[in-house]
């Protein structure tokens, strides 16, 4: 499965050639028409000049739904939010985390790390300490698929018997690849890449989640017909094993820069 959160796209108001990126952003972007909700995607180089990746016009009211299946996702920073709850020092301290005791082991793929990194310039999570005063500092929560350190107040990190390191996160950083999107695109064939995220939940203690998903079909190594109204369901301890490919795309403009994801062997419920 592959998943492009919503932020990755960039929204005009016709079908035209969408504002000049800055020049360091390759950029996936959704042409939006007005008045009937339908678009194209597009891929966009560094002067802002677009080539459709789908030459179909794709209308919103034509999103079909899918029979049960299992298959490859891509996908972006929405998944890897619902970890954030589990390294808290609360859910730490409450035991609702299913990431108690899991310090220095195994939590992911070796292709996942994850870093907070208050220092990037202009970042929009940047700063120099918390709203405890804790000085902030760049650190790794996931190194290499091995999780490094929690997200710990002074409250918590007192009950727990341990250092405080910064109670909430501050630019979370998921270390790019080096595929492109699309070579994503074309490695996940019969997958489906999550365009947006329709709401769900999980839980911190298990990991088990549902969320429902809206999105296209990936036929011929391209973008193919829309679907809708699908749940994605699983366990998050299973489903970080099975990240197989971290494109070379984050987007650039959120507190979380997380590339394109590619997990395999995902439960989609449909029809």
């Amino acid at each position: 499965i592959a998943s492009v959160g919503a932020p990755r796209y960039g929204i005009t108001e016709d079908a035209g050639t969408p504002a000049a990126l800055p020049a360091d952003h390759l950029s996936h972007v959704r042409k939006q028409r007005p008045f009937d909700g339908s678009y194209t995607v597009a891929a966009c180089d560094p002067s802002g000049n677009c080539a459709e990746l789908s030459p179909i016009r794709v209308d919103l009211e034509s999103q079909a739904r899918m029979e049960a299946v299992r298959a490859e996702i891509m996908a972006s920073s929405s998944l890897l939010a619902a970890l954030i709850g589990p390294l808290s020092g609360q859910a730490l301290q409450q035991r609702r985390s299913f990431l108690e005791g899991r310090q220095g082991q195994s939590v992911a793929s070796e292709h996942l790390t994850l870093t907070d990194d208050p220092w990037i310039p202009g970042g929009l999570g940047s700063r120099r300490f918390d709203g405890e005063g804790i000085a902030a500092r760049p650190r790794p929560i996931v190194e290499r698929g091995a999780l490094r350190d929690y997200f710990l107040d002074t409250y918590y990190a007192r009950k727990l018997g341990r250092k405080p390191t910064g109670g909430s996160p501050s630019n979370l950083v998921v270390v790019p690849g080096s595929t492109s999107f699309a070579d994503v695109l074309e490695a996940a064939e019969g997958g489906i890449l999550v365009t947006s995220f329709l709401g769900g939940n999980s839980d911190p203690t298990t990991g088990d989640y549902s969320f429902g998903i809206q999105g296209h079909r990936i036929e011929g190594g391209e973008i193919g017909e829309p679907v809708s109204e699908m749940n994605i369901t699983g366990g998050l301890p299973g489903l970080l094993q099975r990240l197989t490919v971290v494109g070379d795309d984050p987007y650039p403009y959120a507190s979380m820069l997380v590339p394109t994801l590619t997990f395999d062997d995902v439960q989609f419920s449909g029809l």
